[in-house]
């Protein structure tokens, strides 16, 4: 066979002649009084296949138009016929027959399964010999397709006969040549493992002075202390490995403008209104705001166009009716406050530095750490006295903050922007916190004096030093409440339900009780 199909997959057809293999299709066997018959191919997916529909005279048609004296065989009937013809075949050879089936398709990588006819066969042999069901039979072999290599037929046989590497030399073959798939296996394998690992977020046990974000090196944001702080897992991802949230507007929820982008909206027109106005604002003031609202909105709708005019419709609608709000809120302020500065920043390089900006970084000392801070403060205002208030703008909700205890959950942005300010001028920050602007927290505040809350964040930072510096980086619920890594794990829920049930190692000190 391996001489005539050559590299062709037809055959030249001839007559058969003594001394010769004829191969012809089943049905057509036992007429040469051969020796031997050798059957191949009954496996169910190549003897069992479906008979398709006649598209021109269906079988329903077919028994309509049959009487007595004509009959039209029906497309449902060829199977059995074609069945009857195989078991006619198989009767008329007199002498051994060998049947054989494939149980494995190379091609699709698939189980494969013996033919009912097949079955059938050797059922009937084995009674006919006396050998049980379910009993070792010696005429039932299996072996590859071709064992040897004289009767290969293509480079695919003689692949699945080769004999199998062990598993020590693929491995040596596979870190020799590809020496990072050896390292990806060891860091699955140490992230199944029951304990904290480097590939966790600890490690390896020394000391890390430039993972401490007070070093004072360079100026660190109030964000990124307050990312330890609540996430150090995330924290680790985020300033260690450089891996930032993957941004993809196409598969967010919202279907134009999401949370960030909105707030970001509303902050701007916030600042542009209250630097123009210049003073307390009115209820009068409304056509200014509307004004600069809409020239806001048509910047951010030019940069990110909506995906219709229904969706844009709906998003200003929502936008307008919290900046609405904002103008309500301040026109109806009894305090003797009044509106100094806006989106004043500090400690940033001279590409991110505004006019008004001041050009360095505050150096602000706080228990045994002086470090350099970088941020921008949304309002200042001023006081009768001099004394300054200053307020951070927030869109979301207030259900993450204390009123009896602003540091609780770790948000230090406030405390921080007011030693900051006070380090960069001769005013005195009377009181800091958040302005929550949007229409379901109506306007709320919540403000702390930041001289009463030195000692207590000085002590977050000094376990935040101590921890980074260490290498230490453990996984805690905010890593899936306020940071979106989930794509970057296979299953990001399991991959936190691992990190949770893991112990710290007995040799590391414990992580600081954040």
């Amino acid at each position: 066979m391996k001489t005539w199909m050559g590299l062709s997959p037809y055959v030249r057809a001839e007559r058969p002649r003594s001394g010769r293999a004829h191969v012809v299709p089943l049905e057509n066997a036992g007429y040469t009084d051969r020796t031997h018959l050798y059957v191949v191919g009954l496996d169910a997916s190549s003897t069992s296949a479906a008979v398709p529909h006649d598209p021109l005279l269906r079988d329903d048609e077919r028994e309509a138009l049959t009487t007595e004296s004509r009959s039209l065989p029906l497309r449902r009937n060829q199977a059995d016929a074609a069945a009857w013809r195989t078991r006619r075949a198989l009767a008329r050879h007199e002498g051994p027959a060998t049947l054989s089936a494939s149980t494995y398709d190379l091609a699709e990588g698939e189980d494969r399964f013996e033919s009912p006819l097949f079955l059938q066969i050797k059922e009937s042999a084995q009674e006919a010999r006396g050998i049980e069901e379910n009993t070792d039979d010696p005429q039932v072999t299996h072996h590859a397709l071709a064992s040897n290599p004289g009767t290969m037929l293509s480079d695919l046989d003689r692949w699945t006969t080769r004999i199998p590497p062990t598993k020590d030399l693929l491995d040596d073959a596979l870190e020799d040549r590809f020496p990072w798939i050896q390292a990806g296996l060891e860091a699955e394998e140490a992230r199944g493992s029951g304990t904290y690992t480097t590939h966790d977020g600890l490690l390896t046990a020394r000391s890390y002075p430039g993972l401490d974000p007070l070093n004072g090196n360079r100026p660190v944001s109030a964000g990124q202390l307050e990312t330890y702080a609540q996430a150090p897992y995330a924290y680790f991802l985020r300033y260690v490995l450089d891996i930032a949230p993957l941004d993809e507007p196409a598969l967010d929820d919202v279907a134009w403008l999401d949370a960030l982008a909105r707030g970001s909206l509303l902050h701007d027109t916030f600042r542009r209104f209250m630097s123009d106005l210049g003073r307390q604002p009115k209820l009068t003031d409304e056509g200014r705001l509307r004004q600069i609202f809409d020239d806001v909105l048509d910047e951010k709708r030019e940069e990110l166009p909506p995906p219709s005019e229904v969706v844009f419709a709906s998003v200003r609608r929502e936008l307008w009716t919290d900046a609405l709000l904002f103008l309500r809120i301040e026109a109806s302020r009894s305090d003797n406050s009044r509106p100094h500065k806006f989106e004043l920043g500090f400690g940033y390089p001279p590409h991110r530095r505004r006019e008004e900006d001041y050009q360095g970084a505050p150096l602000l000392e706080l228990g045994d750490h002086a470090f350099k801070l970088r941020g921008r403060i949304d309002r200042i205002d001023q006081n009768a006295d001099g004394a300054v208030e200053i307020w951070d703008y927030k869109t979301g909700s207030s259900r993450d903050y204390d009123e009896t205890d602003l540091l609780s959950n770790f948000h230090l942005q406030w405390a921080l922007y007011a030693y900051a300010f006070e380090a960069l001028s001769d005013s005195t920050v009377a009181s800091a916190g958040y302005f929550f602007t949007s229409t379901d927290e109506m306007g709320k505040r919540i403000s702390a004096v930041p001289n009463n809350h030195c000692r207590d964040l000085a002590k977050i930072l000094a376990d935040i030093s101590q921890a980074t510096q260490a290498g230490a980086f453990p996984v805690t619920d905010a890593d899936a409440l306020r940071y979106d890594y989930d794509r970057l794990f296979h299953t990001y829920s399991e991959r936190r339900k691992q990190l949770n049930a893991k112990s710290w190692p007995k040799d590391r000190p414990p992580p600081p009780d954040l």
